[in-house]
């Protein structure tokens, strides 16, 4: 049995589809980045930057040079919102201090 898209909801599969696309690793080949389990947070002067809810941050056009590229790793490829993001990494900096 596969999934069926249902025409009454407004294409609700095609969002879907769209997000998970958007919501692959598009880190481009050159830039570092850590898993979130094994990031140390800096103790001082620290911004976190999430990426936006309709798609990712263009890493390529960004100076990089100092600052750490964190990646969080899920069991699918769905799109998280940037809020939900920024709990998940505040929580994670709380409970490693």
């Amino acid at each position: 049995m596969g999934i069926m898209e249902v025409p009454c909801c407004g294409g609700l599969l095609g969002v879907a589809k769209k997000a998970r696309e958007e919501a692959e690793r598009n880190i481009p080949t050159g830039i570092d980045y850590i898993e979130l389990k094994d990031f140390i947070h800096p103790i001082d002067n620290v911004i976190y930057v999430t990426g936006k809810d309709s798609g990712s941050v263009p890493l390529d056009s960004l100076n990089l040079e100092g600052h750490y590229v964190v990646t969080i790793k899920t069991l699918n490829d769905f799109a998280m919102w940037a809020i939900v993001i920024a709990g998940i990494v505040l929580y994670d900096r709380n409970s490693k201090m």
